[in-house]
């Protein structure tokens, strides 16, 4: 897997983003993503601590991405509703729901900023155990 950083000065934040390379990945633009212990991309799922995002995926090539681990992206027509908060999902792997779950775990995944801009959220988690 590649090593390549891009760090983007932005308005709010710097966008700390690495492009990877994986086989097979299957992964698409907005999905929440974890890298697994075996070093493998995976769709995240907040159902236990080891299935929590790691970032959001920016952007695909073939075997080629980009995680987003926290920042602005930005992702023409993404549907979601501006100055909302989503969080990772319990159910659905690799979504996010526009609810916070008030039982298990929490984790904020990105804010919406506009029509086409995500802020990504780094690892903010909450357990409501």
């Amino acid at each position: 897997m590649s090593n390549e950083i891009y760090p983007f000065k932005t308005k709010r934040a710097y966008n700390f983003a690495r492009k990877f390379t994986q086989v097979g990945h299957g992964l698409a633009i907005g999905d929440q993503v974890n890298r697994d212990a075996t070093e493998t991309w995976v769709l995240a799922l907040a159902d236990a601590v080891a299935n929590l995002k790691n970032g959001m995926i920016e952007a695909v090539d073939g075997d080629d991405f980009v995680v987003v681990y926290a920042g602005l992206v930005t992702i023409p027509a993404h549907g979601f509703t501006v100055n909302q908060s989503y969080f990772l999902s319990q159910a659905t792997p690799g979504a996010v729901v526009a609810v916070q779950p008030l039982i298990g775990l929490a984790q904020a995944c990105f804010e919406v900023m506009d029509s086409e801009t995500l802020y990504v959220e780094h690892q903010a988690v909450i357990n409501n155990a």
